[in-house]
């Protein structure tokens, strides 16, 4: 596919995204991240190979930023964004549900050279205990190749750490509001909650309950690498 068939392809990317999910993409957005979306989607990428997080690019700009080796962070659903965290923060600690995909996550770290990231995997139990992906208690994922699955012991797994100690929270695996009802307890002032995807409704409770004065919210939507489609990335940040 020619450039200009590319600009016409991420123009219509975001004028849909737009219209159907109601992301505000900026001009200067749309120009600083179409190279490195483009470059993404050459077959040979990917977010593990990469070590790069699978969110937007201006999420991405932001904890390269943001990022201090005196960190830790504490991540539900592992991939680029667990080597590219590993390189910049003291210690992470992943929960990933599926075995498979932590082992390769476990490979891409030690090829790296990291020795700071543990992944622990929690896989879901049978018989869920509700039936609704936006309410927390429901320990459930939206997708259907998790239908049934009770993710209560994977959303619970960040009981293991104290209410407030921990610098960074990523929302990105499943059952995203019930990681977060368990995970946000865990941010220390000053710390950070990262949430992909964040346009989709069933993560309204997210929105909700850092909504206050305790949290500052920075709205990164557009393009992302590796995928042709726009989201949105969400990060907030725990009063000091």
């Amino acid at each position: 596919m020619g450039i200009r068939s590319e600009v016409r392809r991420y123009l219509a990317e975001s004028a849909r995204a737009r219209a159907v999910s109601g992301l505000d993409v900026s001009g200067a957005t749309l120009v600083r991240d179409f190279f490195p979306w483009r470059r993404s989607l050459r077959r040979s990428a990917s977010p593990l190979g990469d070590g790069r997080p699978w969110m937007t690019f201006g999420a991405i700009a932001f904890l390269r930023r943001r990022l201090r080796p005196t960190m830790r962070a504490l991540e539900f659903g592992s991939g680029g964004s667990t080597i590219f965290v590993g390189r910049r923060v003291e210690h992470i600690t992943t929960i990933e549900h599926d075995p498979g995909w932590a082992e390769q996550v476990v490979h891409a770290a030690a090829a790296a050279g990291l020795s700071n990231v543990r992944v622990q995997v929690v896989e879901p139990e049978a018989g869920c205990r509700g039936a609704d992906p936006a309410e927390p208690r429901s320990y459930v994922s939206s997708a259907a190749t998790y239908a049934g699955a009770n993710f209560a012991r994977y959303a619970a797994a960040s009981e293991a750490f104290a209410d407030n100690s921990v610098d960074l929270v990523i929302l990105d695996g499943r059952a995203r509001p019930s990681c977060g009802l368990h995970a946000i307890p865990k941010v220390r002032a000053g710390g950070l909650v990262v949430l992909d995807n964040a346009e989709r409704s069933h993560y309204r409770w997210i929105h909700d309950a850092l909504d206050g004065p305790e949290w500052e919210k920075r709205v990164f939507s557009g393009p992302a690498p590796y995928h042709p489609e726009f989201w949105q990335t969400c990060v907030w940040t725990k009063a000091a």
